[in-house]
């Protein structure tokens, strides 16, 4: 039997788009695409997705299921035990944020009275859940898990002073893309330059694994995710595409400094 991308979606209850994006990864190949261009899964497409959606719902990201897929019994083991490790403590980190929460429901019920501390803590956990339920599988598909990790620990761990400075620097990017783009200008100009040092800084915020690569790869993703680009968009059209040629002209433009000084 053969199941369209809807008729396979419908049935294990995703969304046409993750089939297409599991094919695009390479996680999840059609059986054979039909001469009028629609996927068609088989029943051995149908079993590696329930073992990619058991996996995926023990909060294994896209990218570690798809070597997972590829091991045998005894590395899968390994790798379930680290990710046991992973999840053991997920757990302490989500009972925490538990008691945030509740701690905030107790407060505006007239109870326990939460501190400018505790605000601040549980408003960064809040957040990390929403960012990870809105793009952490794309985000883990495409990059190391370590490096996702280091992130989201290093937005855990920042100040409330170092938050401020963060959103005042998003702010100042997102206005001088918007004059930028109104203006016309070119991606090596000066305000070109400016944002690429100002989208940097932003980054170094959480991004302890900095490299060029990460950088532009990044950019890439703003153009190619919608949702990245209706932000970034949300007052002038275009937006989006200008930080990405900034981003990779400025960093080529960096390379090629370096290797002259070498």
């Amino acid at each position: 039997m053969e199941y369209t991308v809807h008729k396979l979606a419908q049935i294990a209850g995703l969304t046409p788009r993750t089939l297409r994006w599991y094919d695009k990864i390479g996680l999840l190949h059609p059986a054979r695409v039909s001469e009028g261009g629609y996927r068609l899964y088989s029943d051995v497409e149908v079993d590696r997705l329930q073992e990619i959606l058991l996996y995926r719902d023990m909060g294994i990201p896209l990218k570690e299921i798809s070597s997972m897929l590829s091991q045998n019994p005894e590395q899968r083991q390994q790798k379930l035990n680290e990710h046991l490790l992973y999840l053991q403590q997920e757990h302490k980190r989500l009972e925490k944020l538990i008691q945030t929460v509740e701690h905030t429901l107790q407060s505006t019920q007239g109870g326990y009275q939460m501190n400018i501390k505790e605000k601040f803590e549980g408003f960064k956990k809040e957040k990390l859940a929403e960012n990870e339920h809105n793009y952490g599988e794309e985000i883990r598909a495409k990059y190391d898990s370590k490096i996702v990790e280091s992130s989201n620990n290093a937005w855990l761990n920042l100040k409330q002073d170092e938050y401020q400075e963060m959103k005042d620097i998003e702010e100042q990017i997102l206005s001088s893309l918007e004059q930028a783009v109104r203006n016309h200008a070119d991606p090596c100009s000066s305000i070109g330059t400016e944002i690429y040092k100002l989208h940097q800084k932003w980054l170094n915020f959480t991004l302890k694994d900095y490299t060029n690569e990460v950088h532009i790869s990044l950019a890439e993703m703003y153009v190619s995710d919608p949702r990245f680009t209706a932000y970034y968009d949300r007052n002038v059209k275009g937006c989006a595409v200008f930080l990405q040629d900034v981003i990779i002209a400025n960093t080529k433009q960096k390379v090629n400094e370096n290797n002259l000084i070498l």
